[in-house]
């Protein structure tokens, strides 16, 4: 694992889909340090953003601190998945 300045590491993974670029906005606070397997959280962050912009216009990823960690936000404006199916895809 590695520390990593959470801000300026998203920054940088959205700069890699500048085709999409126009589409996504990031909304980093404060760069706080998290400790992450680079890598992992790399891929993690592809496939989401990957998928919210498969179904969606806009994306938004953001973060939020809550009790000694933080969570990253990606939201989209897509359908989303039908509740019938969430069980199954969960």
């Amino acid at each position: 694992t590695e520390r990593i300045a959470l801000a300026t590491f998203l920054q940088q993974f959205v700069q890699n889909y500048r085709k999409d670029l126009a589409r996504i906005r990031l909304d980093a606070g404060g760069d706080i340090v998290v400790q992450v397997r680079p890598h992992a959280f790399r891929r993690c962050l592809a496939n989401l953003l990957d998928n919210a912009l498969r179904y969606g216009q806009k994306v938004q990823i953001s973060y939020v601190l809550s009790e000694g960690h933080a969570d990253i936000v990606v939201e989209d404006d897509g359908p989303g998945i039908p509740a019938a199916e969430r069980e199954r895809v969960f």
